[in-house]
């Protein structure tokens, strides 16, 4: 199975941790919502293993994320949503979109 690997740094980590963890927390009406909900579970539940690594170890390097292509692929297509860049300060606008590009290059 394909696996896209992404070095990601540690403040990227924990800004698409918390849009995943928004994006469970919203309703699933039909087949396609529930879908989406669980590739979003299953992305949630890496990135919190990736963060709870990083909590134990915080040196501030850089991350190797390695997602399935389904996974990598839902990831960006949360990232190109943008309903959360008007919450999200410049420079963590920034830091996504740096995000989406990579993967972008990758998929």
């Amino acid at each position: 199975m394909n696996q896209i690997k992404i070095k990601i740094s540690p403040e990227t980590l924990s800004l698409i941790h918390q849009l995943t963890l928004i994006e469970c927390r919203s309703k699933a009406y039909n087949h396609s919502d529930k879908c989406k909900k669980s590739l979003c579970i299953e992305l949630f539940e890496i990135l919190a293993k990736k963060c709870i690594s990083y909590t134990k170890n915080p040196n501030g390097k850089p991350r190797t994320l390695s997602l399935k292509y389904h996974l990598a692929y839902y990831l960006y297509e949360l990232l190109m949503a943008e309903n959360y860049y008007k919450i999200l300060s410049i420079y963590e606008a920034n830091k996504l979109d740096m995000l989406k590009n990579d993967l972008h290059q990758l998929l």
